[in-house]
């Protein structure tokens, strides 16, 4: 298994972990599909697993009524909360609407562009249920909240959560980031 600090168990059917004290981490919904967290703390007690990657392929996955899925191939850099079973993952996404008379191109809500071969993601990721065709897991990114595009030194996002010291994760350095992702796993685990 590819592994940090706190391990998590992904299995068919898992859902977002309990607390300590055994109640759910809060989750509230926002306009749209945004999801909103207090803090980087509740970013991760929502996700399966929080990692940099770097995308090594796209495809297209499935439809549901009218919408088209992409499938991002990611080749996982570092494990900063959580744990993935492999190096290489799959992360779901919206890719078009078809309407009647044409095919609309979606940027998913997390996104200000579509994906690219090569861009490096620092992402919260959730394991979908079920598997793909070929039996490996399936995450979806949670939300704007969740996503962050490697630009240099930085990171471009949509996100609004802070870290445990009041500073949105925008705000933060690339280092300053992975450090505070890596704060509340490291918290959870220390006795």
């Amino acid at each position: 298994m590819f592994t940090a600090g706190l391990t998590l168990a992904i299995a068919l059917g898992c859902s977002r972990p309990a607390r300590e004290d055994g109640t759910a981490p809060p989750v509230a919904f926002g306009p749209g599909d945004a999801l909103t967290y207090a803090d980087v703390r509740e970013l991760v007690d929502a996700s399966d697993a929080v990692v940099v990657a770097r995308v090594v392929g796209t495809s297209v996955g499935r439809t549901v009524v009218s919408h088209v899925f992409r499938i991002v191939e990611l080749e996982v850099e570092e494990v900063l909360a959580g744990e993935v079973p492999d190096p290489r993952i799959l992360v779901e996404e919206e890719a078009f609407v078809l309407e009647p008379d044409r095919v609309v191109t979606v940027t998913p809500s997390h996104r200000s562009h579509g994906t690219e071969i090569g861009e490096t993601w620092i992402a919260a990721l959730d394991l979908k249920e079920g598997l793909d065709a070929y039996g490996r897991p399936t995450y979806g990114v949670l939300g704007s909240a969740g996503f962050f595009l490697v630009k240099g030194d930085g990171v471009e996002t949509r996100s609004s959560v802070v870290d445990l010291n009041g500073r949105p994760l925008a705000s933060l350095s690339l280092e300053e980031l992975k450090d505070a992702f890596r704060r509340p796993s490291d918290e959870r685990t220390t006795p």
